[in-house]
């Protein structure tokens, strides 16, 4: 793993299920390779913030996140590769 990303633990998220998953559309970001034994392979980014220094992302086996614009998931993908944290961008819905 790239030695700036670091996993966090005890970090919380509060989520709740609306049902809606099979609607998503756009583009999904889909884990490949990097963050093994964490997260395995073809698990689906499903919380991505950013601040100015930082972004917050987490994988999960269901998808629950798309980008709307092909441009946005393109962009995850760069920054996650550039951390040598391998993933594809995946066309949804």
């Amino acid at each position: 793993m790239n030695k700036n990303v670091k996993l966090v633990s005890g970090e919380r998220f509060i989520r709740i299920r609306i049902g809606r998953a099979s609607d998503l559309h756009g583009w999904a970001v889909k884990l490949l390779s990097g963050l093994e034994p964490e997260y395995k392979a073809g698990w689906w980014l499903s919380d991505w913030s950013t601040s100015n220094d930082e972004a917050k992302f987490s994988f999960t086996p269901d998808m629950h996140t798309a980008f709307k614009e092909e441009q946005e998931a393109v962009a995850v993908f760069n920054l996650l590769r550039e951390n040598e944290i391998e993933t594809e961008v995946v066309k949804v819905g």
